[in-house]
């Protein structure tokens, strides 16, 4: 709802895709997206599951 009412680029990740095999792989992905974000501003990001980034 708050995408569709504004001028901003909505980013949805799901948390698990930000969880990585290797060592420094998943906050490699995290500053990507932000990264991405910046460029594309005004931005949304959308973390869903974010408690899979937590857990171990």
């Amino acid at each position: 709802a708050v995408a569709n009412s504004t001028s901003a680029t909505f980013l949805r990740v799901v948390g698990s895709e930000l969880i990585q095999k290797y060592l420094g792989d998943g906050p490699k992905l995290v500053r990507e997206l932000f990264r991405v974000a910046d460029e594309l501003s005004p931005s949304i990001v959308f973390i869903d599951e974010i408690d899979a980034v937590g857990t171990k």
